[in-house]
């Protein structure tokens, strides 16, 4: 079986310049990489950062993408690369990946070479959520904040602000690690499937302040953290959680992301949703709501 694969951009980590003298790297290949890492070869979103987990190393190393054009170098200077089979190997991985998921919601799965997910039998991706399963923006909250817009009975907007300084009141985490064959204590993991399906729109919510003026330091937000980004979990104003509105969604996929691993069988529990909000103190954020 031949699998054929496009990939428009890749993520790698590149060794930094002095990791790179150490290993004797020539100058060719120490230019070439400072080019790199200057984002000369990069898409115009995907900039090198030097990892949160470089201080557990020697050499410090930075992760970016590559865009498809300049894939090339990747291979031409190797010596660049830190974890490369990690990277590459998980880069195609991922792109056969969505074609086997994407052809089992087609209904083609008798065409896709690979055991059945569970119970004899695949399931379409939306169907197959038994750990967690949202439909959320991307957390740019940070960088906009959020858009409030005084809506008439009618439906006409007659105030519109920015809020920038929205409070954080919690932050919970879904990552998940390579599957090791290896590890001893594997039955302490539970193997897991994550599929990203990034879409236009989904990002409003009603709030209803019966004739009252609406109070922006009342508004807060909770974070999702996973491998695939961070993403608004929950929207609150006086502490209680807002619906999603979903009707202004537009369909169209703008990207898809697909990826395999373990996950601590006590983080399930431990970082789910309902019991961040449990366990939510929000006596502790009262102040900083105050101080806005």
């Amino acid at each position: 079986m031949k699998t054929k694969f496009n990939l428009n951009e890749i993520e790698v980590a590149i060794k930094d310049i002095k990791h790179l003298k150490a290993l004797k790297a020539t100058n060719k290949e120490i230019e070439i990489t400072k080019k790199v890492l200057e984002n000369n070869y990069s898409p115009s979103d995907g900039k090198f950062c030097q990892d949160d987990s470089s201080d557990n190393f020697k050499y410090p190393f930075y992760v970016g993408f590559f865009a498809k054009e300049n894939m090339k170098f990747i291979f031409e200077n190797s010596i660049m690369l830190w974890f490369p089979a990690f990277y590459l190997v998980g880069a195609c991985l991922s792109e056969s990946l969505i074609k086997h998921l994407e052809s089992i919601v087609d209904g083609e799965e008798e065409d896709a070479n690979s055991p059945p997910m569970r119970d004899g039998k695949n399931f379409p991706w939306n169907e197959c959520h038994d750990i967690e399963g949202i439909l959320s923006p991307y957390d740019r909250s940070r960088e906009n904040g959020f858009k409030v817009e005084e809506i008439t009975a009618k439906g006409d907007v007659i105030i519109e602000k920015q809020l920038t300084d929205v409070v954080s009141v919690y932050s919970r985490e879904r990552y998940v690690n390579p599957i090791n064959m290896d590890d001893e204590n594997s039955d302490r993991d539970v193997s897991v499937l994550i599929f990203l399906s990034g879409e236009r729109g989904c990002d409003n919510w009603l709030v209803e302040t019966d004739g009252e003026d609406f109070n922006p330091k009342k508004l807060a937000y909770g974070a999702l953290e996973t491998y695939f980004g961070e993403f608004v979990d929950a929207v609150f104003y006086d502490k209680k959680e807002l619906e999603l509105e979903t009707e202004s969604a537009t369909e169209g996929t703008m990207n898809r992301e697909a990826s395999v691993g373990v996950i601590g069988s006590s983080w399930i529990k431990d970082q789910s949703k309902a019991n961040t909000l449990k366990n939510l103190e929000w006596d502790y954020n009262d102040e900083e709501l105050k101080e806005k």
